[in-house]
């Protein structure tokens, strides 16, 4: 392992280090000031052994410099590193919220941020009143409240520092890994993926879910699980990998013409698609993939926040989403009706496709069953006439952070 390498899986032990000691604020921020002074070095040892990489220069300017020059958090993690070896700690200040959720949009939200956790459980029951007296049954059905605690550093108030931190963090993975790549080799696998500190996949700032129509404690997880090495394409697979039609991804239309293809054969072959999304860099390379399966509307609402966040930190610039939906009868105009109330009429296969402002794309097919028993088929749905553009919820948070990470983009070139 090279040594830069081996700071960067420093960096990564820092980083868990730093989620599980959230809620202890003289551990958080021994070990935040360890996380930013590691995140530094990395860098440092690139310098090290520039004598021995062949074009270190373009290489750098490339992928360090010009990158993380004009980039709001890499400059203050570099700034940070500064004040905490001359200066000394950095100013963290620390508040535990109580947020009522009833939807995919943040504005909707309704919090209470507390100073001291010993008010905590009277801020809970507040919300609880409200959320009932309120908000129509067919809403607070499916209504959940997160209680969390945020750390924030004065320097940087806009970000919560956990997400900061995966952040630098992802940025120097991918820093370590084109070196890698510039030097012909591969990084070392024993390295954690940025997205092995997800939230949902550490639980780490010991966020809690209360559902309004439950009297349990939910936390949100989720699992990794290893590509099996010995799998064996089955023929239909093997057909659309080898289909010369099918041009390399260079555009949101021709990564939705291989996930259109891809979804059809799949259904077809199963009778059935889980839930999957998949999300690319600007160079079209999937960066991230996650199958779901929220068993309620409120777990829905807490992974949709989640892509969000992860678009953010791996700086995703295109997202399809694979999906079955049911089509329901009778919407309640007042709410009082929760959605998973109301009959089901038909069902149907999607495939979306974003890639910022004004790049939606989708594709779908009604499911048509014969009979309960019998072997669905698909039945390809028109496209929608005029200029008509759907506005999903659910998609909404995806969208934001995707538009702002092609607006950052864009300002920097």
């Amino acid at each position: 392992m090279r040594r830069w390498e081996r700071r960067l899986k420093d960096l990564s032990m820092s980083l868990e280090a730093c989620g599980t000691s959230y809620f202890d604020p003289e551990r958080f921020r021994l070990n935040a000031n360890h996380f930013l002074t590691t995140a530094r070095t990395v860098s440092f040892l690139f310098q090290k052994d520039k004598a021995s990489i062949q074009d270190f220069d373009a290489w750098h300017l490339n992928n360090i410099y010009n990158p993380w020059h004009a980039d709001t958090i890499m400059k203050w993690s570099i700034a940070s590193r500064n004040t905490i070896e001359k200066e000394g700690d950095l100013d963290l200040h620390s508040t535990v919220n109580a947020t009522l959720i009833f939807g995919y949009i943040e504005e909707q939200d309704v919090a209470i941020s507390l100073e001291k956790q010993t008010y905590l459980n009277a801020s809970v029951k507040r919300l609880i009143r409200f959320a009932r007296t309120k908000l129509p049954s067919g809403v607070s059905d499916s209504a959940v409240i997160r209680v969390d605690r945020r750390w924030v550093a004065n320097t940087l108030p806009e970000f919560e520092l956990l997400q900061a931190f995966r952040y630098i963090y992802t940025r120097m993975h991918e820093a370590c890994e084109s070196l890698s790549k510039h030097l012909h080799t591969s990084l070392e696998s024993s390295i954690p993926e940025p997205t092995s500190f997800d939230e949902t996949s550490t639980g780490s700032r010991g966020t809690h879910y209360i559902p309004l129509n439950s009297n349990l404690i939910h936390t949100v997880v989720a699992q990794r699980h290893s590509v099996d090495k010995n799998f064996n394409p089955p023929p239909w697979l093997n057909k659309i990998s080898e289909d010369k039609n099918l041009a390399p991804p260079n555009s949101l239309p021709t990564l939705m013409e291989f996930h259109e293809k891809m979804a059809h054969a799949n259904f077809m072959a199963f009778g059935n698609h889980l839930a999957m999304l998949w999300l690319y860099n600007d160079k079209f390379e999937p960066i991230d993939f996650i199958g779901t399966a929220p068993e309620n509307q409120t777990a829905k609402f807490i992974f949709w926040r989640t892509v969000s966040d992860r678009i953010h930190y791996l700086k995703a610039k295109y997202l399809i989403w694979v999906s079955e939906a049911w089509i329901r009868k009778g919407v309640d105009k007042r709410m009082r009706t929760p959605v998973r109330n109301l009959p089901i009429i038909g069902e149907f296969l999607q495939v979306v496709g974003i890639g910022g402002e004004d790049q939606y794309l989708k594709v779908s097919w009604d499911i048509k069953r014969e009979n309960k028993d019998s072997t669905p088929n698909l039945v390809l749905r028109p496209p929608p006439e005029g200029d008509y553009k759907e506005e999903v919820n659910y998609l909404i948070p995806a969208r934001r952070a995707l538009n702002k990470v092609n607006n950052s983009c864009a300002k920097k070139v």
